[in-house]
């Protein structure tokens, strides 16, 4: 039983936002999430925190909104909903769930990117290009609650290895292992002399939205800031590549046609296309360690399983692209010389 209702997420909306509309829940990682709808057909999420959320982390996506609001034209991004006292995130008392922080958000329309078959390399190259839109957006964007430990920044991936023992296929391990010693341990030391700013950090498959053009489909927005950090900025390339190229036989060949997209807009300089290989790859590791944990405390969930096994797909045959290789290509579609 969720520790709030549908009738008690109404009365929520209507209590501090003055909104009438039906509450319906969306899937969430780690906090509730409903979709509000009005009689008018107005559309909204109200996000509810779990216990212990620092607002100082809210207040930075709040921000970040904020800022690509004025910076980025090009896509779409949810839009804050301020309460009744003019406030950007509530503060919840209640005997039953405790303290807990609030915030409500416009809806925001589109396809998931996980959604749409097939992804042609136009289609691929335009979520290149909307990555590069999203580096450039948040250029001289900052927040100090950015600048944090954070298990899902690409560049602290090291602390996978610790957690490797979940992995309990012997074949997947190996690979994790193999992964570690070759991306982990290289490529991370090398990463402090990149460019860095404050990323999205989370432009999974899940939180690409693409437009309804049954022909000429487009990346139309992008949501969910949960995840934001001060990292190295070509990671936010890292993260949108090692999720898209899930389920292709040729993981390389669209990898590419992404990175030309992006370099099209922003520009990527030379050492970032060398670690990019590596940074992919330590992406996956994140994700298929913290997936592995999770099965270990929920044994009985077949879900969990099934839906990592494109990554671990994909693992397999980034492990048969040499990093030399993968460097070139990606070259090469920047239009470097060889």
């Amino acid at each position: 039983m969720p520790p709030f209702s549908k009738k008690e997420a109404e009365k929520l909306a209507l209590e501090y936002f003055g909104i009438h509309a039906t509450a319906s829940p969306l899937p969430s990682y780690a906090d509730l999430n409903f979709l509000l709808k009005t009689k008018s057909g107005k559309k909204y999420v109200l996000k509810i925190y779990k216990p212990g959320e620092e607002k100082e982390q809210l207040e930075a996506q709040n921000e970040m909104l904020l800022h690509l609001e004025k910076h980025l034209p090009q896509l779409t991004f949810p839009r804050i909903i301020k309460n009744k006292n003019g406030e950007n995130t509530t503060l919840l008392k209640s005997k039953k769930n405790g303290q807990r922080l609030l915030r409500l958000l416009t809806w925001v329309e589109g396809r998931m990117l996980v959604n749409v078959n097939p992804h042609s390399p136009r289609l691929l190259k335009n979520l290149g290009q909307s990555i590069g839109h999203l580096c450039n957006g948040l250029r001289g964007f900052d927040h100090p609650a950015a600048h944090r430990y954070f298990e899902w920044d690409t560049a602290q991936a090291a602390w996978t290895e610790r957690f490797f023992h979940f992995i309990k296929n012997k074949e997947k391990r190996a690979l994790a292992e193999h992964f570690y010693g070759l991306s982990i341990k290289n490529a991370l030391p090398k990463l402090p002399a990149l460019r860095h700013s404050v990323l999205h950090n989370d432009a999974n498959d899940f939180n690409v939205l693409v437009n309804a053009d049954p022909e000429n489909p487009a990346v139309s927005g992008i949501i969910d800031f949960g995840d934001i950090v001060h990292s190295a900025t070509v990671n936010e390339l890292a993260i949108a590549i090692a999720y898209a190229v899930q389920r292709k036989n040729d993981p390389l060949t669209a990898a590419a046609q992404i990175v030309a997209g992006t370099h099209e807009i922003f520009p990527l300089e030379e050492q970032e296309l060398e670690l990019l290989y590596h940074l992919i790859a330590a992406r996956l590791l994140i994700s298929l360690t913290s997936a592995a944990i999770n099965i270990s405390k929920n044994p009985g969930n077949e879900y969990l399983k099934v839906s990592q096994q494109p990554g671990w797909d994909l693992l397999e045959k980034w492990k048969a692209v040499p990093a030399a290789l993968a460097h070139f290509t990606f070259r090469q579609a920047c239009g470097f010389e060889a």
